[in-house]
């Protein structure tokens, strides 16, 4: 394979041709439009032979759209604004304070480490420490009656 550097690159139209057929099924637009590059750029890449950057795809595709207009004409599937975003501390706050009580070190007067203390109640069940319910025991052909009963019917499967 002949590998290609980040110098200008000469796109001939057998290189063009192989860039629609790597397109095809991908929309370098929109959310995903690096998931559709990567797999344009993995196409092109053997098609051709050669070593292409996903940056040289981008630029030569830049030169023949309005990527950025493309990009703007998507439908989100979802909102896509940015706010800031705060944990309820009704809902999580006895997490918060666990991951603060653990994260710092407290010592007592003779400058020795203690551990933090937590309270048995602050984690709520279900979410570690003791298991909820105890492990039940195997079962096994000794639990069962004796052999020797003559109550015991022998089974096939």
């Amino acid at each position: 394979m002949a590998i290609i550097g980040e110098e200008p690159l000469n796109w001939t139209v057998d290189m063009e041709v192989n860039l629609f057929h790597a397109m095809r099924g991908h929309k370098p637009v929109g959310v995903n439009k690096n998931f559709h590059m990567l797999c344009i750029h993995e196409k092109l890449t053997q098609m051709t032979g050669k070593k292409l950057t996903s940056q040289q795809i981008w630029k030569h595709l830049s030169t023949m759209y309005d990527l950025a207009a493309l990009h703007e004409s998507e439908i989100v599937p979802f909102p896509n604004k940015e706010k800031d975003f705060d944990l309820p501390q009704s809902d999580f706050g006895y997490l918060m304070r666990a991951k603060d009580e653990t994260s710092t070190i407290l010592t007592n007067d003779e400058g020795s480490v203690k551990s933090p203390s937590r309270p048995p109640s602050a984690i709520p069940p279900g979410l570690g420490g003791e298991k909820d319910t105890p492990k039940r025991g195997k079962r096994t052909r000794n639990n069962a009656a004796s052999p020797s009963d003559p109550v015991v019917v022998k089974r096939r499967r």
